[in-house]
């Protein structure tokens, strides 16, 4: 992973090159298709943006086919799709909180307000001037 986020590109990892401990690991694995063993994996990184990555995807390669040029265009595109859709993920979480902040910023001008937070949903109790409680659930 370290090798990953230094170069902010995917790294390519041999089996074939691994220590006679280290390939000790990889046995027991239940290999899929043909039943082949891979010879090798490749590490993509998840980056919505240059500057931070948010996780690491982990593919065996098929042993039935050389690591070439078109195998590895293939990784780049998947490196770019996982990125722009963490970042609209991203972008939309934050659009929803600024308006959810928003929302709740006016409400608080008007009336007294209590905020809950949790994962997914706001809960907001806000106390009318009459003395009378209201409640806004936002998902």
């Amino acid at each position: 992973m370290y090798q990953v986020n230094e170069t902010g590109s995917l790294v390519y990892k041999d089996f074939r090159r691994l220590s006679e401990e280290d390939r000790t690991k990889l046995y027991g694995i239940e290999y899929r298709g043909y039943g082949d063993p891979c010879y090798g994996a490749v590490v993509l990184p998840i980056q919505p943006t240059s500057t931070r990555t948010h996780g690491y995807l982990i593919v065996g390669l098929n042993p039935r086919r050389p690591y070439d040029a078109a195998y590895q265009n293939f990784h780049h595109g998947t490196i770019d799709h996982l990125s722009t859709t963490v970042a609209r993920v991203k972008l939309m979480t934050e659009d929803f909180e600024n308006a959810v902040d928003a929302e709740l910023a006016r409400q608080y001008e008007v009336n007294s307000v209590t905020i809950l937070y949790s994962a997914d949903i706001t809960f907001c109790t806000r106390l009318l001037k009459d003395g009378k409680q209201q409640s806004l659930l936002i998902v």
